[in-house]
């Protein structure tokens, strides 16, 4: 007997880490579950930084250098509403901006990943069609980052 009255029929998970989400949505799906799996929205400092508990291990200028994460997935979300539809451009952009060292090049950064992939499958993409996930996972300092966000082309 299960010591809760009745099961649960929502389950909620941040799109932070998109991955995740769509993992557990796979999977209550195959198995037929009877739970809603509902995502939440990012959460962002003022600053722009997603919200995560990891943002407690940054240094000052460690912290600093992250929101290159956060600006370079608005950079990129600009260019596709200026009509870029090549993922590997959109690419290019956040990689180029996570990589800058700025005024802070002593701070390590080094990227896991940058992508553009299909919300559903996660499979890379090579031109923007509809929805899709721009993601980055990057070291800055010795504490990794996840970051991204949907886009859609217009037209």
């Amino acid at each position: 007997m299960s010591p809760y009255p009745r099961p649960p029929q929502s389950a909620f998970f941040g799109q932070k880490d998109f991955q995740q989400f769509r993992v557990i949505t796979a999977m209550v799906e195959a198995l037929d579950f009877p739970i809603e799996v509902i995502g939440c929205p990012t959460l962002r400092d003022p600053d722009g930084l997603a919200m995560s508990s990891r943002n407690q291990y940054l240094s000052e200028d460690e912290r600093e250098r992250a929101l290159s994460i956060s600006r370079a997935l608005m950079a990129a979300r600009n260019e596709v509403k200026s009509g870029v539809r090549q993922a590997n451009r959109l690419i290019a952009t956040m990689r180029g901006i996570v990589l800058d060292p700025g005024t802070l090049g002593r701070v390590p950064v080094s990227v896991d990943y940058v992508a553009a992939v299909d919300p559903l499958t996660l499979k890379p993409i090579d031109i923007l069609e509809g929805p899709t996930v721009l993601a980055i996972a990057a070291r800055v300092g010795r504490t990794r980052l996840i970051d991204n966000v949907i886009v859609q082309p217009e037209g």
